[in-house]
């Protein structure tokens, strides 16, 4: 008798556990290649000859169409997916051809869907999410254009994660006359939807209202997001409204312009939450709550807001729940050109952020990809200020010569390291160096013989001078002129 119990009890367990593996077991990768090299020319057909399970590995090139995932439980990704190389991110490209959605969810897919690392442009709407909840992750969202709602992206009734994504110059177009009017021309998220954004750039969209990101009756969380010069005429960084669930951590919201809540705009029982977040020179309000409507309140905590409490204007129509570690001092970006949003070295929101972190859920690295906490305590803002190392760099020499940090980082296989010069005549007299932790040279590119321009991008695979893998760890690249010296840290991994 206890044996047949036994039985009925695990079967279930063991048969479900079979399915699951022959299923993972019949898992294909279907090579899509407009060049003529894998088993389709086209997205769709891939996607249509893919079952659950499938990755549909899409190689570089321009891809005219608009997908639908028609509800398959499959990974749509370029090369990034196998290398962590930006560089296919910016050359797999899905163009909209100026119609319709690129690419659509509206089929049941759940968080097992994904699509990763590709270019989606020039069409009326980047991606739409339609009760569904895929992940989006690795993506360019840009030069989008019409009067679809949230031109970039539209979530309405999802549960969907983005991440490591821009979302760039997407134009949502309104005729007000005729009662036409757009809501967010980066981001359009409502109707229930519960989104989680990490790691995010929404940055040169444009709309009537929410110019960046536009957010109704919906749960939202914002990390390391930087949001700047959108444009609208209500709430050009974020419009809310009866938007009562929503956190902006670690986060700089900067040089947006409108009318009406430039920075931040609630409306109707909006009710933000901001900690460790930059708000600054959002042109003509940080904070404006509508004057009808339910009541709004919003709560901030080690931020740091351009005119303090007299940044926001309630209208009495709301709350300011002003917490401990608030300041309003310039954050001193980095600034340059193009213009860096990381944090100088006296800028006051180094190690000012919250002293406990617990409960934040934060990334690992921050939107460079650096080390989230550096020094023992979170900074304020997107970026984490990670100090100079070894050498620190001349500032007039600074003027002249801007060093990014590497993406991805950390990295498993190779990394992009970027700089931009302004002295050209001299560029063969540069040199890239990378050095271990004890300062031991591991390898060194020559401006001149390593193709060094105004703009340069070094690709590093983690091999020394003798072409050997170097191991796990932390590394420093330096780039040099004529004694001067830029230096910044990057992690291997294997």
């Amino acid at each position: 008798m206890r044996k047949h119990l036994f039985f009925r009890l695990i079967f279930p367990v063991l048969l479900i556990s079979l399915l699951f593996c022959i299923y993972r077991s019949h898992a294909n990768t279907i090579i899509v290649d407009c060049g003529g090299s894998g088993n389709y020319t086209i997205i769709q057909q891939g996607i249509d000859n893919s079952t659950n399970g499938d990755t549909v590995l899409v190689y570089p090139g321009i891809y005219f169409e608009n997908i639908n995932f028609n509800g398959k439980i499959i990974t749509v990704a370029s090369k990034y997916l196998l290398t962590g190389n930006d560089i296919y991110i910016n050359t797999t490209i899905i163009d909209g051809n100026t119609t319709g959605n690129i690419v659509s969810f509206n089929n049941d897919e759940n968080s097992d869907t994904m699509l990763n690392g590709f270019t989606i442009q020039n069409g009326e709407r980047g991606i739409y999410c339609h009760e569904t909840s895929p992940t989006l992750e690795n993506l360019i969202v840009k030069d989008n254009y019409g009067f679809s709602l949230g031109t970039g992206l539209y979530f309405r009734g999802s549960n969907s994660v983005l991440k490591n994504s821009i979302i760039t110059n997407n134009t949502g177009l309104s005729i007000p006359g005729v009662g036409m009017i757009h809501f967010g021309g980066g981001l359009h998220i409502w109707d229930n939807s519960n989104i989680i954004l990490n790691n995010i750039e929404v940055s040169y969209n444009s709309s009537y209202v929410g110019g960046g990101v536009y957010l109704q009756g919906c749960t939202v969380r914002f990390t390391n997001t930087l949001i700047f010069e959108n444009t609208a005429t209500y709430g050009a960084g974020l419009a809310l409204v009866r938007c009562a669930d929503l956190q902006i951590i670690n986060s700089t919201v900067t040089d947006n312009h409108g009318g009406l809540g430039a920075g931040i705009l609630c409306v109707d029982n909006s009710h933000p939450e901001l900690m460790n977040t930059i708000l600054w020179d959002n042109i003509p309000h940080e904070v404006v709550f509508s004057s009808s409507g339910e009541p709004n309140s919003i709560s901030l905590s080690y931020c740091d807001i351009r005119d303090g409490l007299a940044g926001i204007f309630p209208q009495n129509n709301g709350t300011i729940i002003w917490g401990f570690g608030n300041i309003n001092e310039d954050p001193l970006f980095f600034g340059g050109d193009p213009f860096s949003y990381e944090l100088s070295e006296n800028s006051p929101c180094i190690d000012a952020g919250t002293p406990d972190t617990t409960g934040l859920h934060l990334p690992a690295t921050d939107l460079a990809g650096n080390q989230r906490i550096y020094n023992g305590r979170i900074d304020i803002g997107a970026y984490e200020y990670q100090g100079y190392g070894i050498d620190e760099p001349d500032t007039s020499f600074i003027r002249k010569l801007y060093l990014f940090q590497n993406k991805p980082n950390p990295f498993s296989s190779s990394t992009t390291i970027t700089f931009i010069s302004a002295d050209y005549d001299r560029i063969k007299d540069y040199t890239l160096s990378i050095y271990n932790t004890k300062g031991q040279l591991v390898k060194r590119y020559y401006g001149s013989k390593d193709d060094f321009w105004v703009k340069t991008k070094i690709v590093w695979d983690g091999t020394d001078e003798q072409g050997r893998q170097v191991a796990p760890g932390t590394y420093l690249y330096k780039l040099e002129y004529n004694g001067n010296a830029v230096v910044r840290k990057m992690v291997l991994l294997r």
